[in-house]
């Protein structure tokens, strides 16, 4: 009897150690629905265009758990789009009770925070549904791409108004069809120059940030260290007026032919960083530089923005530099181009040599010559002088290259004697006659009216010599011829006279001597 009765009490206690397991299950079971309460954006992702009003609902799924109050932030792009209104939802009632002073809009920071209460008594549970719905614009510049829609606080409290703990926060995205976004950028500047050998030149890295902060920057500029090294780096404005420069940068590689250069913005970084230079990098070309064209590359870049995050799709654009021929003379002018000289005269010329880039070039040597020698002769100087009639090509030489002017003689003789025959006794083309009457010497071929020497002085005017008074004998036959009187030397006049006055001159002296003679008669 008692035997059955020990049989009997253990399956009643096995009986009761199952209520518990189960009641434990239960629990566990209870437990683990409470976890998966939520707040979620909806929809997760849409698709808009620039321009279009669209909304999100802010659901919660309590999870078996009595909701009494809220209070969640949403974050968004403000440059992309901004909040219009904020309606309470389903979530708490029909009629919640909202705080003064909400729902806090900030289309400047990105931001809106709603806060709501149920007006009345919470009994749990609280069937999932909507917190609260936001209305947004895309702007209308909107640029192209795919923007969060996040939520940075969530709170809510329960039946009893504690916190609901262990939310799970789904966050959601917007796509917004815009405009082209702006691709940053990383320059060499100028593309393309060209330099002499031994030339030193200059070239900028500059960056267009297409609308990014810009709080520091590494790049690598690599060349032909054959060509050309760097002599110094120069940071830019681009990080403001005093960069930071890293310990033992820039790092110039001359044997290798590579320059990196790092620096960082000294103080905060506001949005939009301006486009600007980063560095200027100083160059010289070897003086043995082969003449060709050589690449000045952007091997590394890297910026990072005003949240210090690499800043993408950075589009890089390279250089060149080209180094020219040594210049070479390829022309020669000769000025002036043509001369009319006359016999005994001079002529200065001048030779202008340019290279192949019509640059004029100086120092250098010309070797002057005349075509014919017996017309002209041109000196080391450039001096031409003039010998007899004709003409001469004067050339001027340098290496291969040469430039010619074209020099025509012509002779002096200009007037004659009497007798229409001109007498010229130092041949220098001007009658003796013409050039006693003209001060110049008739002997001196480099003495003549016009000549370019200087002019000689003038010969003294003779002192007329006193003409004697003639006695006549006591008795003269009626056809005797008077003794001639001696008569004045006339002073020469420096009027021209035309051809044939010698002459007329000695006829006039004649007849004034025959009217003397005759005056003394009567």
């Amino acid at each position: 009897m008692k035997k059955k009765e020990s049989v009997k009490g253990n399956k009643s206690l096995a009986k009761w150690h199952f209520i518990a397991v189960l009641a434990i299950l239960f629990s566990l079971a209870t437990i683990g629905v409470a976890a998966g309460q939520s707040v979620s954006i909806s929809p997760t992702s849409q698709s808009v265009d620039a321009g279009d009003t669209f909304t999100v609902d802010v659901t919660v799924d309590p999870a078996g758990y009595g909701v009494s109050s809220g209070s969640i932030t949403v974050s968004f792009d403000a440059t992309v789009m901004q909040v219009d209104s904020v309606a309470a939802g389903d979530l708490l009632g029909a009629s919640p009770i909202v705080p003064p002073g909400f729902p806090k809009i900030d289309n400047t920071n990105g931001t809106v925070q709603v806060d709501l209460a149920r007006s009345g008594t919470t009994t749990p549970p609280t069937a999932a549904g909507t917190f609260a719905t936001i209305t947004f614009t895309a702007k209308t510049g909107a640029i192209s791409g795919t923007y969060g829609i996040n939520l940075t606080s969530v709170g809510f409290a329960d039946e009893n108004f504690a916190n609901i703990p262990g939310i799970t926060i789904n966050n959601g995205t917007v796509t917004v069809a815009g405009v082209s976004p702006p691709t940053p950028t990383v320059s060499i500047d100028p593309a393309s120059q060209s330099v002499d050998a031994g030339d030193t030149f200059t070239v900028d890295v500059t960056v267009d940030p297409a609308g990014y902060g810009v709080s520091s920057g590494s790049i690598t500029v690599s060349f032909d260290a054959t060509v050309m090294q760097v002599d110094s780096v120069v940071a830019g404005d681009l990080l403001g007026a005093s960069p930071l420069v890293p310990p033992g940068f820039p790092k110039i590689d001359n044997t290798n032919g590579t320059v990196q250069v790092d620096l960082a913005r000294s103080g905060t970084t506001t949005p939009p960083t301006a486009a600007g230079t980063f560095a200027t990098i100083t160059f010289s070309v070897k003086s043995d530089a082969i003449s060709e064209t050589y690449g000045i590359n952007l091997t590394s870049v890297g910026f990072v923005d005003e949240n210090f995050a690499n800043i993408p799709g950075i589009t890089i654009n390279n250089g060149t530099v080209t180094v020219k021929p040594a210049p070479v003379v390829t022309t020669i002018t000769v000025s002036p181009p043509t001369a009319t000289l006359y016999v005994g005269d001079t002529q200065k010329f001048t030779a202008i040599a340019k290279d192949q880039y019509g640059a004029v070039m100086t120092g250098i040597i010309i070797t002057w010559t005349s075509s014919d020698t017996t017309v002209g002769t041109i000196d080391a100087n450039g001096l031409f002088t003039a010998k007899a009639p004709g003409s001469t090509t004067i050339t001027a030489t340098n290496g291969t290259v040469s430039g010619t002017a074209s020099v025509t003689v012509k002779a002096k003789t200009k007037y004659v004697g009497g007798g229409g025959r001109a007498v010229d006794s130092d041949g220098d083309g001007w009658s003796d006659s013409y050039e006693i009457r003209m001060g110049t010497d008739p002997n001196d071929p480099n003495s003549y009216p016009g000549a370019p020497t200087p002019t000689p002085s003038p010969t003294p005017t003779p002192t007329p010599t006193a003409t004697p008074t003639a006695t006549p004998t006591a008795t003269i036959p009626p056809t005797a011829t008077p003794t001639p009187t001696p008569t004045p030397t006339a002073t020469p006049t420096p009027t021209p006279t035309p051809p044939g006055f010698e002459a007329v001159f000695a006829i006039a002296s004649l007849l004034a001597v025959a009217y003397l003679v005759l005056r003394r008669k009567k």
